[in-house]
């Protein structure tokens, strides 16, 4: 029974120490725990572990490792193991990388890879990581081509060549006259003379210039060859209509009798006309009147029983003149600007003293009367200019004062403002608060 007990006590005593021993051992052991790119490789002492990721059970101490992938540069690493714990290591590898030269005959072409246009040929492309890849070839007037290549090591690769196929043909289109707009395919391109690049097919191609009649052709290009389009606009006619007071006059177009006032013609070609009135009673009256292209011009005469005429300068634009109490017209503007005038011409006044009167409701004097005298046969030309004072503004100030009055220019801190006939003077814009312009037309 004793011996029994003993034989108990001693294996009991055993696996104590076996287990005690078991315990030692695995504190005296730590891990390590490597993660990387795909398909990494761990090479330690002669053996290669792998896995996603790599975990090895070792003794304390700093150890030396290899790490390695597919398309990366091989890389030594050291590790250190401490008892108990894990030490985790992302192991970061050089991609191993190279570079393809791709040409193209004709050169120019642009290369277009991952989506994005890289430049055009010859062009390299450099930091190409181990793989397979491909770009689209593309020039105008060609047709597109694909390429592909694969990379497997750091060695550049051979000249990657593509050939275009030529798919266009040039196009010169000229135009009589000159500088048309030129649509082809409905979509402006440029003026004339133009020349481009088409795809080849039939094209509507078009001709347009302000005055003249459009026209428009077929035209086929052909894949590889240069067409030249002549195209010869015509002018388009425009109309002159011709009245005069009193009516009934004959209406002379160069010289040749064409009707009798109120006369009118359409289908006139673009020129300046002599169109002379003649009214048995009255002086005949003539003129040269301009006829633009597509262009409905008219003239009125006013015959007079004698042949005299005026010419004045009258400012500003938009006031009425009458001779001898009678309206003549109002005064017109040079570029729609009431700064500048044209000359007031006035024909078939009788011989003798005449009175001019420039006027308008909001004038300040109302009206201006102008005497002259007019001999028959001749011209009676105005030295100075007549200038009526018209408002043409309501300021209001910013102490409150409104004012009715003139502006004669403007500048950026000032306007030249003249608040009754005569008086002018600068006035700055720091003082108005508001500035209402009225126009000449407005009573």
């Amino acid at each position: 029974m004793k011996n029994a007990k003993r034989i108990v006590s001693v294996f009991l005593a055993v696996v104590f120490l076996a287990f005690a021993g078991c315990g030692r051992k695995a504190a005296q052991t730590g891990k390590a725990e490597f993660s990387g790119p795909a398909g990494m490789e761990v090479s330690f002492q002669g053996r290669v572990f792998r896995g996603e990721p790599v975990l090895l059970r070792l003794r304390p101490g700093v150890w030396n490792f290899r790490f390695s992938a597919p398309g990366f540069y091989p890389r030594m690493g050291s590790v250190a193991v401490e008892a108990g714990r894990t030490a985790k290591v992302k192991v970061e590898l050089e991609p191993v990388t190279s570079s393809v030269m791709i040409s193209s005959e004709p050169a120019g072409a642009k290369v277009i890879f991952q989506g994005r246009a890289q430049g055009v040929t010859p062009l390299v492309i450099s930091d190409l990581a181990v793989g397979e890849y491909s770009a689209q070839i593309v020039r105008p007037g060609y047709g597109e081509e694909r390429i592909s290549w694969k990379i497997v090591n750091e060695r550049p690769l051979p000249l990657l060549s593509v050939k275009l196929k030529l798919t266009s043909g040039r196009i010169l289109v000229r135009t009589r006259p000159e500088a048309a707009r030129i649509f082809i395919g409905g979509k402006l391109v440029g003026t004339s003379p133009w020349n481009g690049v088409l795809e080849a097919g039939i094209y509507p191609v078009r001709a347009e210039r302000d005055g003249f009649t459009a026209r428009e052709e077929q035209v086929t290009v052909a894949s590889g060859k240069e067409v030249t389009v002549d195209i010869a606009l015509d002018t388009r006619p425009g109309s002159l209509a011709v009245t005069s007071e009193p009516s009934g006059a004959d209406v002379f177009i160069e010289g040749r009798k064409a009707g009798v006032t109120p006369w009118k013609s359409d289908g006139v070609r673009a020129g300046n006309y002599k169109v002379k009135l003649a009214l048995p009673g009255y002086d005949s009256a003539e003129r040269v009147i301009p006829v633009a292209p597509a262009r409905n011009e008219k003239a009125h005469f006013i015959l007079d029983r004698s042949t005299g005429s005026a010419s004045f300068m009258i400012r500003p634009a938009g006031v009425n003149f009458l001779i001898d109490g009678k309206f003549r017209g109002v005064v017109q503007a040079v570029k729609n600007s009431a700064a500048e005038t044209r000359m007031t011409e006035i024909d078939n006044l009788s011989p003798g003293p005449h009175v001019l009167t420039v006027t308008h409701p909001r004038a300040k004097p109302l009206k201006r009367n102008i005497r002259f005298t007019v001999e028959k046969g001749r011209r009676y030309v105005a030295r100075d200019t007549i200038e009526l004072w018209v408002a043409n503004c309501e300021l209001t100030f910013k102490d409150g004062r409104v004012e009715s009055g003139m502006i004669y220019g403007e500048t950026e801190t000032d306007i030249l403002y003249s608040p009754g006939a005569g008086i002018r003077y600068p006035v700055s814009r720091s003082y108005i608060r508001k500035i209402k312009y009225i126009p000449l037309t407005e009573k």
